[in-house]
């Protein structure tokens, strides 16, 4: 189904390889009813989809007739490994903004954490308000291209422990564990603030599954909710200020905070956990 070749090991002749990526993209074609503008992209959004779906605890049989999630787990894998592939094809077949932006994307996904988190932003206005959706929209693929493109150390390092591994053509390989100071790991507090901000946006759109259920499984989830642009305020300082002015002691106030928290988290759990789920995925393919 995918067209994989191993640049050390694979004994795949190049011709074969070249009709093998000719049928796959006809068979993408002809699924979508269009050919895709970047094949790199359609693999890419692939894999997010299959993560979220797999977050989100769906049955993927549904839509294929088979499959678990340990063998479509295995999936991921090999379609990293496509990605990874089509990025280098996109440098010389397509046009090299493609390969620049997947590269980029999980650099300026950063720096937009940045600027929404500092104190000076203005979150009041319009274009505001639209970075703020951007940057929760872009956490997923911002992490998945983080881990792709970003989780070796491309031989600058040599103290790494090496371990004996197999690729996916089946041959056993020795290879360097990742570098402690590769961008998934020095960043991952920022890469699951998103996806945490992504689940709010998620929930004020009132999403309650993956959001790409196809009509043969279940009916997606959506409610009708009041958009807004994440969770509820979590804040409780306003009733804590309220409280203090009428009289009531500190202890009390500190008491229905830590009640009104707790409340708070159960409330969301059902949107969090989905998150905070692929995040634990991402941060096991980053090792």
């Amino acid at each position: 189904i995918l067209p994989l070749v191993s640049s050390k090991t694979s004994k795949v002749p190049l011709v074969s390889l070249e009709t093998a990526l000719a049928d796959f993209n006809t068979i993408v074609t002809n699924t979508l009813g269009t050919r895709p503008k970047s094949i790199l992209w359609s693999c890419l959004h692939d894999i997010r989809f299959l993560l979220l779906r797999m977050a989100h605890g769906e049955a993927l049989n549904a839509d294929c007739g088979g499959g678990s999630s340990s063998s479509n787990f295995l999936l991921v894998l090999y379609q990293l490994y496509s990605a990874d592939m089509f990025a280098t094809n996109a440098e010389h077949d397509e046009s090299l903004e493609v390969s620049r932006h997947a590269r980029g994307l999980s650099a300026g996904f950063l720096v937009g954490v940045d600027i929404v988190d500092s104190t000076e932003f203005h979150r009041h206005d319009a274009r505001s308000k639209r970075l703020e959706r951007g940057v929760a929209d872009a956490a997923p693929m911002a992490a998945l291209c983080s881990i792709l493109f970003y989780n070796a150390d491309n031989g600058k390092s040599s103290s790494n422990a090496k371990k004996t591994t197999h690729d996916l053509s089946g041959s056993s390989q020795e290879r360097k564990t990742p570098p402690p100071t590769r961008q998934w790991e020095v960043y991952k507090s920022k890469f699951l603030l998103g996806l945490i901000r992504c689940a709010g946006h998620r929930h004020s759109l009132g999403l309650t599954d993956s959001g790409c259920v196809t009509s043969r499984g279940i009916s997606t989830g959506r409610k009708n909710v009041e958009k807004a642009r994440s969770f509820a305020d979590w804040s409780s300082s306003g009733d804590e200020a309220s409280d203090s002015a009428l009289g009531v002691s500190s202890l009390s106030v500190r008491a229905k905070s830590s009640r009104s928290r707790t409340t708070m988290i159960e409330e969301y759990s059902a949107g969090l956990r989905p998150m905070l789920t692929l995040y634990a995925m991402f941060d096991q393919l980053s090792k």
